[in-house]
Formats: C-alpha cells, sequence, structure tokens
C-alpha cells in the first residue's frame, strides 16, 4: 500500500487528500465535547499556499478558542431559526449539542480576495448537506449549509 505524499507548507506538513486538497490533523473542543479535525487546504500545487490562505490559518490558530465560541453561538442561534425548521421537517426547534453537531474540518480555500475560512460539519437536521460556518477578514461571514465556503 503506497502512503500519500506529504509536503511541507508554510502552515506545517500537509498530507495530499485528493485533487486539490491537503490537510492536517487538529482537534477543537465544540459544545464541551472535544472532536478530532482536519485543517484542509485547498492548493494549487504550482501556485503553492496563496498568502491569505497562510494570514487566515495563522488567525485562525492564534484564536482558535474565540473562533470556536463564535462558532458555537452562531450554530445555536442557526439550529434554532425557522430555515432550520424547515429544512428539518420539525415544528420544534432543534437545540445545537455535541449530539447534533460533528465538525470535521476547517477549510481554507483558495481563490479568494481576502482571508477566509471555515468550520464545516456534519449535523442531523441536514444530512445531504451538512453544516458551514464561514468567516471573511476574521470575521463571521455566514452561516448555513456547507455549499456557502465549498
Amino acid at each position: 500500500m503506497t502512503s500519500k505524499p506529504k509536503l511541507e507548507f508554510p502552515v506545517g506538513t500537509l498530507q495530499w487528500v485528493a485533487g486539490d486538497l491537503w490537510q492536517m490533523d487538529d482537534s477543537c473542543t465544540l459544545f464541551g465535547k472535544r472532536f478530532s479535525i482536519k485543517h484542509q487546504f485547498q492548493i494549487d500545487i504550482d501556485e503553492g499556499l496563496e498568502p491569505e490562505q497562510i494570514s487566515a490559518h495563522q488567525y485562525y490558530t492564534a484564536n482558535q478558542p474565540k473562533v470556536i465560541a463564535i462558532c458555537e453561538r452562531a450554530i445555536r442561534e442557526y439550529s434554532e431559526s425557522e430555515e432550520v425548521q424547515a429544512i428539518s421537517g420539525s415544528d420544534t426547534k432543534i437545540c445545537a449539542s455535541a449530539q447534533t453537531v460533528t465538525p470535521l474540518s476547517i477549510l481554507f480555500p483558495y481563490a479568494e480576495p481576502f482571508e477566509t475560512f471555515g468550520m464545516l460539519c456534519d449535523c442531523v437536521w441536514d444530512i445531504d448537506n451538512g453544516l458551514a460556518v464561514r468567516f471573511e477578514k476574521h470575521a463571521l461571514a455566514a452561516i448555513g449549509t456547507q455549499n456557502i465556503l465549498l
């Protein structure tokens, strides 16, 4: 069995996943539970990491507790919204918790004009499309399905 290639980048050693996706292991605590997650980077291998990706990663790692707290608040508010009730087909509000939301990765996409990153999650109310919390220029920019970040 052949191992996937690893390369050293300014953010650390990344392992190739598929296509233009590279990742490294990490963890975070969301809703009081520790989760293993990935830091994922979209990389044009000929161009390398973009300065906006490096800066976004530096901001995230330096401010992880603050970023995770913002994600928790945004996810709680979103999970209780009418939009989520419509998606889930339920009249009752869903309580965001470690049992209803599972963080998967922090994605640092390329081809963005400014520092962009976000948390990708699985959630019980939208199994097909999941959940994403998007940050732009170090601030919460959007929350919704994963396609707001992908």
